[in-house]
């Protein structure tokens, strides 16, 4: 914050700062930076009003698991021009900060996305928060749409390249427990490369092991991973135990039944359900399909498939899977923002600056109308206001 920056007061019949309600207050903003929240009668008139009306402000979200947006691929143009229109369509849906996902490729591909990062990082695109590779070190049974030419175990060439890439950026990496050796999982976590566990078909107890070593999470729970069983609880049973790992949910309404929904936020501890969108390029874009690996995806019936029929990613945006938590009465409205907020910001070690809104945090914000469609979004205090958006990211 420099000294000479205007105070903005941003005006909302509601502010939602993460732990409570504040009613016709305004959030006091000056450059990127949270000032406080007051009662709008006691403002002094020195600052600038911008005045969202009869909504909810609430923090940003964030996203961890983000493949795509705005017509475009991370995989199939992993450049910064690529990252800056995947941020860009999501920052339309309230999305203020995003980690970045690289599916299942050739080693150059993951060179160049960590390279489009750290270009993001050096052009200060406050959106981007870092790299999220998912695969390709998989089991070939729970591949799902990750191409099986390029799924295999991690050697350790590949736990130097996790190494140097979270020397640079933050990075989370998603991995099959049973693809590794003793050790490697315990190194790349000593070396903060975040973690978490997907597309595996490990046991429990090789689950556990993995945990004890250093697995933070799940990626996208219940999808992709050796289910609960009557003699062998397999990945979900351990993550469903284990009450200090997080468990990234699609709630899309299509990949998680809701009784499994209900029955993972019994189990799991407060504050350990994080909300994914692991939206593909459709997200804010003007196309209903596109290619991955050279062969077409496409959404049908709202759901986004490939050309076998299976799952490929999802077809919605975060603030899409808030509106699925809430309106089906999973969780309120509190509770599933601070999924798509707080969590995540949590879940990467980032809750001392985004998650709340509060006094030196960034300036990050959604503003939702009545229907939770967004009206305007802040990411380090820049201001973005939608006049057309209803809510559609298909």
């Amino acid at each position: 914050m420099a000294k000479n920056d205007p105070i903005r007061a941003i005006l909302c019949q509601e502010i939602f700062d993460g732990e409570r309600r504040h009613s016709h207050a305004a959030l006091l903003v000056s450059g990127s930076s949270i000032l406080g929240i007051k009662p709008q009668s006691q403002l002094n008139g020195d600052e600038t009003l911008i005045d969202f009306g009869d909504r909810l402000l609430a923090p940003g979200l964030i996203d961890i698991q983000v493949n795509g947006g705005g017509d475009t691929l991370f995989n199939n143009q992993p450049t910064l021009e690529g990252l800056i229109r995947i941020a860009k369509a999501h920052r339309r849906f309230g999305t203020t900060r995003i980690m970045p996902t690289i599916i299942s490729d050739v080693k150059t591909v993951r060179q160049q996305a960590a390279q489009a990062v750290n270009d993001a990082q050096d052009a200060r695109i406050s959106e981007i928060l870092g790299l999220h590779l998912e695969g390709p070190f998989f089991a070939n049974r729970k591949r799902g749409a990750h191409k099986a030419d390029f799924i295999r175990d991690i050697q350790p060439d590949d736990v130097q390249e996790l190494i140097q890439i979270a020397k640079k950026m933050r990075l989370m990496s998603t991995l099959a427990p049973e693809t590794t050796k003793p050790g490697m999982v315990r190194e790349l976590h000593q070396h903060n490369v975040r973690v978490w566990a997907g597309h595996s078909n490990a046991s429990y107890q090789q689950t556990l092991d993995a945990l004890a070593e250093g697995v933070c999470g799940f990626t996208h729970i219940f999808n992709a991973m050796s289910p609960l069983q009557a003699r062998e609880p397999g990945v979900v049973g351990a993550a469903l135990e284990h009450q200090d790992s997080y468990c990234g949910l699609i709630a899309d309404g299509h990949h998680v039944h809701p009784s499994n929904i209900a029955l993972l936020l019994r189990s799991k501890a407060p504050g350990k359900v994080v909300l994914v969108s692991d939206a593909m390029a459709t997200i804010g874009g003007s196309q209903a399909a596109f290619e991955l690996y050279g062969e077409p995806l496409s959404v049908k019936d709202k759901k986004l498939i490939n050309a076998e029929g299976k799952l490929a990613g999802s077809a919605i945006a975060l603030i899409d899977a808030v509106r699925v938590m809430s309106e089906n009465n999973l969780v309120d409205l509190d509770e599933a923002l601070r999924m798509a907020s707080l969590y995540p910001a949590q879940s990467l070690g980032v809750d001392n600056t985004l998650g709340y809104l509060k006094t030196g945090y960034s300036a990050d914000f959604v503003c939702l109308d009545k229907h939770l469609h967004v009206h305007a979004s802040g990411c380090a205090g820049n201001i973005l206001i939608n006049s057309i958006i209803r809510g559609k990211t298909g």
